[in-house]
């Protein structure tokens, strides 16, 4: 049985998130892990990009989408990252995990989600 994943490793956005308006005004560090099963069913027979999943777009389209938006949640930021990589991707599963730095004794808290 063939098995693959694509995964992007703490891709680095700064965007406005948060509950409270203090943490929203100014940007935060937030490091986003996207972990993708496509649906190919063979590794590619050729050299060529178009019998795989372009994960240089998916980062692009990760951090437009982080930076474009301002967020309450950690698991809404998430949830719409994973949407937008299964609605526009050929994907079997994605896995989408947050971190973000608001506290100087926790190194970071994080969500994570799979659809």
């Amino acid at each position: 049985m063939f098995k693959q994943k694509i995964t992007l490793k703490d891709i680095k956005a700064n965007i406005h998130i948060g509950v409270t308006e203090s943490e929203k005004k100014k940007k935060q560090k937030v490091l986003i892990t996207v972990e993708i099963i496509p649906l190919m069913g063979t590794p590619p027979k050729r050299d060529n990009i178009e019998e795989t999943i372009n994960y240089s777009k998916i980062r692009d389209d990760t951090i437009k989408l982080s930076n474009n938006k301002t967020f309450n949640l950690l698991e809404t930021l998430c949830w719409e990252i994973a949407k937008m990589i299964k609605d526009n991707f050929k994907v079997a599963e994605v896995s989408v995990t947050a971190k973000k730095f608001p506290y100087k004794d926790v190194n970071y808290v994080s969500y994570s989600l799979t659809i």
